[in-house]
């Protein structure tokens, strides 16, 4: 059960962290435009995430499917956090520390099994989700 606790929290952290990167992408640095879409997203990205964990078990483990409806608020709020409480340049850079923090934390989680790669291969994989939300949202 610890096993799939852990890839829980990895596979919702990062699904939250990723989605909420679009949103950052779309609106760039307007707190006044980035709180009900991040709210919204961080309830949808929970319930949703919470909800495909039961759906996709034969049997139900409570605990599995709260760590992924809770992980998956947590990476989706996390990084936006700075965009709602600080102006300019200073909430970009620390909401980007936040996902690297994040992307890193993940990383840690999957290293136990896939060793030092992990961590590259998930730093990667958020920029490029990153790099592309941007690309998207026309901030870039």
């Amino acid at each position: 059960m610890a096993d799939d606790v852990s890839a829980a929290a990895r596979f919702g952290a990062f699904d939250g962290t990723t989605s909420v990167a679009g949103i950052l992408g779309a609106v760039g640095t307007h707190p006044a435009l980035l709180l009900h879409p991040v709210i919204g997203l961080a309830v949808a990205s929970a319930v949703g995430m919470g909800a495909g964990e039961w759906l996709s078990e034969t049997k139900t483990r409570w605990p599995v499917v709260g760590i992924m409806a809770l992980a998956t608020l947590v990476g989706t709020i996390l990084p936006a956090i700075p965009m709602l409480l600080f102006t300019g340049i200073a909430p970009v850079v620390v909401s980007v520390a936040l996902g690297l923090v994040m992307a890193l934390l993940i990383g840690r989680l999957r290293s136990r099994t896939q060793g030092v790669r992990a961590y590259g291969q998930t730093v990667s994989v958020l920029l490029a989700a990153t790099a592309l939300a941007l690309l998207a949202g026309g901030s870039v």
